[in-house]
């Protein structure tokens, strides 16, 4: 992809985030390109028209490490606009950002972290292989940003997708 071309995805991408200020981090065009710069983001242009927005997703390292002296990566910043719904973009853009993790640090601990009520990326996730966390199971360095850190939220492992 093309600079220009690249620059508009990541306008996109902040649109698609302002439509969510309560339940998703909002980031600049700027940080987008640079999670996909660092190779800690992932943009799928959508394949019969490259100049629009099919996905996108990022990770995020947490400091520290978890129980078991993982480095934990975050999945978020998950997006994939209405219209391409429904269509294998999000399952697609989650494989692709898990390979992503495992190929930077091979033996990380990759988690998806949702409100309770997202139902559509719970599923993505579970039937792609993610498995549930009860809170006991949560990685220790794990600190919940949404909703001052009181948001109720699902915590799913896709380390082994």
């Amino acid at each position: 992809m093309k600079g220009e071309k690249v620059w508009n995805l990541c306008m996109q991408v902040t649109q698609e985030l302002a439509l969510h200020p309560d339940t998703m981090l909002q980031f600049s065009a700027t940080q987008i390109w640079e999670f996909i710069e660092s190779g800690m983001g992932i943009l799928i242009p959508h394949p019969h028209n490259p100049t629009e927005l099919a996905a996108f997703a990022k990770l995020y390292q947490w400091p520290g490490h978890n129980q078991q002296g993982k480095i934990l990566y975050e999945f978020g910043s998950w997006v994939v606009p209405a219209k391409h719904q429904n269509q294998e973009f999000g399952k697609n853009v989650l494989h692709k950002i898990v390979q992503q993790g495992k190929y930077v640090t091979p033996d990380c601990q990759i988690i998806g972290v949702t409100e309770h009520h997202n139902t559509k990326p719970i599923a993505v996730m579970s039937q792609a292989g993610g498995i549930s966390l009860a809170k006991d199971q949560w990685p220790s360095n794990l600190k919940i940003k949404l909703g001052g850190g009181k948001a109720q939220v699902v915590v799913i492992d896709v380390s082994n997708i």
